[in-house]
């Protein structure tokens, strides 16, 4: 997997616990690029996010439901609630 939260894939469940695996990593490295870095927040920010995550996709112009869930919407979440003010 790339190292890059940004740019992985996560199309099943082993990756999407690669992906916490490297979410986990990101925080204790470079809490700099996180908005939400005590467990409150994040719990707070991820909550959100998952409500409004349709209109990231929507003003991205990617044609994804959120409705639907995949594991790379759960990533696509854990990723925004990272950054989510």
């Amino acid at each position: 997997m790339n190292s890059n939260i940004h740019q992985i894939e996560v199309n099943t469940r082993e990756d999407f616990a690669k992906f916490l695996e490297m979410l986990k990593n990101n925080l204790e490295h470079h809490p700099q690029d996180w908005e939400n870095t005590t467990l409150p927040d994040f719990l707070d920010a991820l909550s959100r996010y998952t409500e409004d995550i349709q209109q990231y996709y929507i003003n991205t112009n990617q044609h994804i439901d959120a409705d639907i869930p995949n594991w790379s919407v759960f990533a696509d979440i854990f990723k925004g609630a990272m950054l989510y003010e």
